[in-house]
């Protein structure tokens, strides 16, 4: 499983443009959308995810991993309602 995360759609950002070719990258190399985001340094990014399907409670574990070797980054994967 190749997991990505990549700035969200926000029609209010200024970099809304960007954002959308760049979430169209992703989708024409194979990643597909997870339904997942995580928010940090105040943006909020959705999950990609290429290969297998995604696993939401792996990509956590990993996060949390990567929180004890950089302390200031503890994305959380979510769901929007």
């Amino acid at each position: 499983m190749i997991v990505v995360e990549y700035e969200a759609i926000n029609p209010s950002s200024p970099e809304n443009e960007l954002n959308i070719r760049r979430k169209g990258f992703y989708k024409r190399n194979g990643f597909k959308e997870t339904g997942y985001f995580t928010f940090y340094d105040d943006t909020e990014f959705e999950i990609g995810c290429a290969g297998m399907e995604f696993d939401a409670g792996s990509f956590g574990e990993f996060t949390e991993y990567l929180s004890s070797i950089v302390s200031d980054h503890i994305p959380k994967p979510y769901k929007k309602a």
